[in-house]
């Protein structure tokens, strides 16, 4: 959440292609409405019938938003959704938060810290902005 809305807080369009269940997304909806909401395009597999690694998933979101797929970055925690969305000429990130000791070994935190890390050098390049998105 911190880094989508530090991501939109620069003009940056935030998209969420998530493989939910049905149950998932509407407890989410409303424990946390703020969590969902706030991303600019949702593609939720159980809403739309199609889930990750179907290259679907990233072709109806792209051709919703009118963005080219060397425009966009993928970031997962599977490696094979990261290999699907890359075929496609998507970037990808793989979130590596895979551990037995998750919570507990710092992992989640160092992951945090290397994708921040990317995200502060694509900025400094201004490499996340895009004319079409880049507020006035």
């Amino acid at each position: 959440v911190e880094i989508r809305d530090w991501l939109k807080r620069r003009g940056v369009v935030t998209v969420s292609v998530t493989n939910m269940h049905s149950y998932h997304a509407w407890y989410i909806r409303r424990k946390y409405p703020s969590l969902m909401a706030k991303f600019d395009y949702q593609m939720i597999s159980c809403e739309e019938g199609v889930a990750k690694p179907d290259p679907e998933a990233w072709t109806r979101t792209l051709d919703f938003l009118g963005f080219k797929a060397e425009e966009c970055l993928f970031v997962d925690d599977s490696v094979e959704n990261i290999e699907a969305a890359c075929r496609l000429g998507i970037k990808g990130w793989h979130y590596n938060s895979t551990d037995i000791n998750f919570c507990f070994s710092g992992k989640l935190e160092e992951e945090r810290k290397k994708f921040k890390n990317l995200l502060n050098c694509l900025d400094s390049a201004g490499l996340l902005y895009n004319e079409k998105i880049v507020p006035s």
